[in-house]
């Protein structure tokens, strides 16, 4: 599953499994939260492995100027 995600271009995928699931952590950079999702997504669905769910953990940056 994992170097199908990745030959997919989820370079930046982590692939997991807990209580018998497997499910792909993405961390990506994208113009839009949207973007990010929806690329996110046709990787999985080239790889093989369409997703049955998505779960968004938005991390705030701190910036200083």
């Amino acid at each position: 599953m994992a170097n199908a995600i990745y030959e997919a271009g989820g370079d930046d995928a982590t692939v997991c499994s807990r209580d018998g699931a497997a499910f792909a952590v993405f961390t990506r950079e994208a113009s839009s939260m949207d973007e990010a999702i929806s690329s996110a997504l046709r990787q999985l669905v080239t790889a093989g492995y369409p997703a049955s769910q998505v779960e968004i953990d938005q991390l705030e940056s701190l910036v200083s100027g």
